[in-house]
């Protein structure tokens, strides 16, 4: 029987090391975490803006991916940083689990459905 830390829900879908090239460091284990967590979250914005648009939800209809990119761009990498220092998502096993994406994605689409209700 396979315990939970071993399922196939709880591993890492790359690898969490140092980014190296010729025994150079080219990026330090925390920076791999952080451009993973920020790239896991970039992927999720862009889906569910797809998502919310095919299922017809509320949303505002002049708003773009691009205009999102213009005009919050900067905060939303502010705010990932942000989070990833003070989650201390640098200290954690990894954040492209499975349960952890299932978990943003719930998340996600809870806070967008809601609004049909």
């Amino acid at each position: 029987i396979r315990t939970c830390s071993e399922s196939l829900f709880n591993k890492n879908l790359v690898p969490d090391q140092a980014l190296e090239y010729r025994n150079v460091v080219l990026m330090e284990l925390a920076g791999v975490k952080c451009f993973k967590f920020m790239a896991w979250t970039v992927i999720g914005i862009v889906l569910m803006h797809y998502l919310v648009q095919a299922l017809d939800w509320e949303r505002d209809e002049k708003y773009t991916l691009t205009d999102m990119i213009l005009y919050d761009g900067n905060i939303i990498i502010l705010d990932m940083v942000v989070f990833f220092v003070m989650s201390r998502l640098y200290r954690q096993r990894g954040i492209d689990t499975a349960s952890w994406i299932f978990t943003a994605w719930l998340s996600a689409i809870c806070t967008s459905w809601e609004t049909n209700f």
